[in-house]
């Protein structure tokens, strides 16, 4: 299986729809599919992290605490 940051598309790879859309054609789809539960994967834990920030900082907001400090947000790090 080829990375797509590693694959040259081109134009066969894509079809222009009469109403004004372009859709992927196979093989390519099949290739996206394939790589589709390992991005899932890498990027649950990125999302898992945003949700949890955003929870944090809705308890600091809710608490009527500042996240402000010098203008800058103080949020978690990401680990």
């Amino acid at each position: 299986m080829v990375r797509a940051s590693q694959r040259t598309f081109r134009e066969v790879d894509f079809v222009d729809t009469t109403d004004g859309h372009v859709r992927i054609r196979s093989p390519l789809t099949h290739e996206l599919t394939e790589m589709m539960p390992r991005r899932a994967q890498a990027l649950a834990r990125i999302a898992k992290h945003v949700a949890h920030t955003f929870g944090r900082l809705m308890e600091v907001i809710d608490c009527g605490h500042s996240v402000w400090s010098d203008g800058v947000a103080s949020l978690p790090a990401y680990p």
